[in-house]
Order: C-alpha cells, then sequence, then structure tokens
C-alpha cells in the first residue's frame, strides 16, 4: 500500500462494515461533509484503521500526536493531546483498528478532530453481539413502535435486540425483543435507526 497508494487486496477493514457501523455515529465521509453545518466544538464519535501516527513535541517540551484514521470511504486527522495522548499512546499503532471521539475543528477548508476519548474495540464476536437501542420511554408512541418493528423485520440476522429505557436519572428498564425481530448488524440498519431515533439511541461500542 505504501509503494502504491491503494490497497492490491482487499482493504483491510473489507468485511468490517456492520463493526465500524455500530462503533461510530457516522462515517468519515459523512462527517467530512456536514462538518460545515455543524457548530464550533461539536464532539462525534469516528471509527476505522490508523493508518500512521505522527508523534511530535510541543516547544513546551509536551508530547502529541498527529493521527491518520481510515475506514473504507474516507479518512481523517486526529489531534491527540495532554492526557489523553498520555492515555492512547501505547495503543496507537498503524493497523490498529480504534473508536475516537472528539470535537470537529475546521481550519480553512481541512477538517479534523481534537480527541477527547479513545477506544481499542474488542472485534472478537462483534457481530454476534446484541444491538442496544437506548430511549426515554416518550420516544416510544405506537408510530415509533411500528417504525421500529418494519426496520428490524427487514434486517433478519443472529443479533439479539435489546430496548433500554431510560428515565430521567439516567437509570434503564431493559426489555428484550423477541427472537422474531433478531437483526444482522450493519450499516444500514444503524443508520435507519438513527434517523428514526436520532444518533443517540445507539451508545458506543
Amino acid at each position: 500500500r505504501e509503494m502504491l497508494g491503494l490497497y492490491v487486496s482487499d482493504h483491510p477493514l473489507s468485511g468490517m462494515q456492520s463493526i465500524l457501523a455500530s462503533l461510530c455515529e457516522m462515517s468519515i465521509a459523512h462527517l467530512i461533509d456536514r462538518a460545515a453545518n455543524m457548530p464550533d466544538g461539536q464532539q462525534v464519535t469516528v471509527a476505522g484503521l490508523i493508518t500512521n501516527v505522527d508523534r511530535r513535541v510541543s516547544k513546551k517540551g509536551n508530547p502529541w500526536a498527529i493521527v491518520t484514521i481510515e475506514d473504507l470511504e474516507s479518512s481523517i486527522q486526529c489531534m491527540f493531546f495532554g492526557k489523553v495522548y498520555e492515555a492512547a499512546a501505547p495503543e496507537l499503532a498503524v493497523d490498529t483498528v480504534v473508536q475516537i471521539r472528539g470535537q470537529v475543528e475546521k481550519r480553512d477548508e481541512t477538517v479534523s478532530m481534537r480527541a477527547t476519548e479513545f477506544n481499542v474495540p474488542t472485534l472478537e464476536a462483534q457481530d454476534e453481539k446484541p444491538v442496544t437501542i437506548m430511549l426515554p420511554p416518550i420516544a416510544l408512541d405506537q408510530s415509533h413502535v411500528q417504525q421500529l418493528g418494519q426496520i428490524l423485520s427487514n434486517h433478519p440476522g443472529p443479533c439479539e435486540v435489546k430496548l433500554a429505557l431510560m428515565d430521567d436519572k439516567g437509570n434503564a428498564k431493559v426489555l428484550t425483543f423477541g427472537d422474531r425481530f433478531r437483526v444482522r448488524r450493519d450499516t444500514s440498519l444503524f443508520a435507519e435507526i438513527k434517523i428514526l431515533f436520532g444518533p443517540s439511541s445507539l451508545p458506543l461500542g
């Protein structure tokens, strides 16, 4: 890849679309497209493969890094400073799949992120992991329930679906859907749920 600028065989993330979708709020390409309409400092979660780590030291002697993250569509540079860098430094390595939450930064026509949270997810058996949808009870009117049932029916698969109903104090009552509503974890499923209930309905990891 370094010599040709492209992957001769499949992309290293090929076949992991559903895993990446479960780890992020939006793809990197979607983030870049929407960045102009986002308020300064908006926090977004992305996921992808580290393709470059440029470790630096500030004039004050503080270490930091510019880390390039790539998914199946695009790439973005994420800046790591201070305690976030210190915590992440040992795991910042090329070819590591990571989940990063950070502030969107726009300068001229360039979009980057300033990392605030960093995670190396466990990828084994991710495709079988239950899908948990988090909602306030007020979101579950009859129309939304019918639409959710239709979305789940359109994505049959092996994964159990759980519904976490959150009260004002952050406590959750968890309901489990029957086997008729088991789903396959994929990008389109997560996108449809987020369109119906908003991006916070599918939590990190």
